[in-house]
Parts: structure tokens; sequence; C-alpha cells
């Protein structure tokens, strides 16, 4: 398998858990994560003091979304980064409009789109350095050929 067909699996993959995560009828699971997660931090010394379901949920959301683009980057590698955070707001606007709209036990959140499209430029970024890096690396590699 290629390195795009491997990220094109994987890719598919996380947004399908995503969409499942994010397209719940009820609140548990996405509230039960923030819950979770601020009470581990919570035990931190240094930022124990400073959490609060609000931040760890943008957070969370931020995380979540940092993927897509990270991977879509070796999936479909015509796609520039800035294409990968549009679509990232797009899809963000999507699902907040389907859970505002169709999901009773769901809410809509502006800061969620924030949230997931600063995500989106988190991976997109992540992206084009670890490919940049990855090209210098292969750039100063000694070439293969057999001196014989």
């Amino acid at each position: 398998m290629t390195t795009r067909n491997a990220a094109r699996v994987a890719l598919a993959a996380y947004v399908e858990v995503l969409l499942f995560l994010l397209l719940q009828p009820r609140p548990e699971v996405a509230v039960g994560s923030v819950v979770r997660v601020a009470e581990l931090l919570a035990q931190l010394p240094v930022v124990g003091p400073r959490v609060t379901g609000g931040r760890v949920e943008f957070l969370l959301n931020i995380a979540a979304f940092a993927p897509i683009p990270f991977l879509g980057r070796w999936a479909f590698s015509r796609v520039t980064w800035s294409e990968w955070v549009a679509w990232g707001f797009i899809g963000s606007v999507a699902v907040e409009l389907i859970q505002g709209i169709f999901l009773d036990g769901r809410s809509a959140q502006f800061a969620d789109i924030v949230a997931n499209t600063a995500g989106s430029f988190a991976g997109a970024v992540a992206a084009v350095c670890v490919a940049s890096h990855v090209a210098k690396i292969s750039a100063s590699a000694p070439s293969a050929v057999n001196d014989t």
C-alpha cells in the first residue's frame, strides 16, 4: 500500500469516527470526554487551577479537527493547506448546523466552529512543517547508487 493510499484509508476512518462522535443525538459522550479530561488536567499543579469545562472543550475541539488536514496533506497532495483550513471551517459549520437543527439533545456553538477551524489550521501547519522536514531529509540523504 502506498503512503497516499494509507493516508486516504486513515483519513476516511478518522472522519467516520469523528462524525459518529459529533453527530450523536445526545451529548453524553462529548460531555463525558470533557469531564474526564478536565478531571485529569485539574490534578496538574500548574494547570489545575485554570482548568474549566469550556477551556477543555475548546482544546478538545482543536485536537479533534487537527488530524484531518494533517492526514489530508498526504492523502490529497494537490489540496493546499489553506484549502484544508477552509474545508475544516465548512465542515465545522455543517456539523454545528446539523447539531442545532436536527439533534434535539445537542446545540450549535459558535465557539466550536472557531475551535474546529483553529484545529484545521494547526493540523495544516503541522503537515506543512513535517512535509518540509521530510523533503529536507530526502534531499540531503546520499543517493543509493551502486558504485561497482
